[in-house]
């Protein structure tokens, strides 16, 4: 999820509950159970994704080495 938030960056509130219920931790591998505001944060997260687009970093080139040199 850290790396498709590179790409969605406007997808980042669906941590914030997230981050809530993990403040606070001292280990940094425990378990994080869901609650209902986590499930339905990471539900609209998935939702947002599939219908988005993201962002565009690159054009994409038809571009051919041996004619374009």
């Amino acid at each position: 999820m850290n790396w498709s938030l590179n790409v969605f960056p406007l997808l980042k509130p669906a941590l914030c509950n997230v981050y809530a219920k993990m403040s606070g931790k001292n280990r940094s591998h425990a378990q994080v159970y869901l609650n209902k505001a986590i499930f339905q944060d990471l539900v609209w997260f998935e939702e947002h994704v599939k219908a988005s687009s993201g962002m565009l970093f690159f054009a994409n080139l038809d571009w051919n080495p041996f004619t374009e040199a």
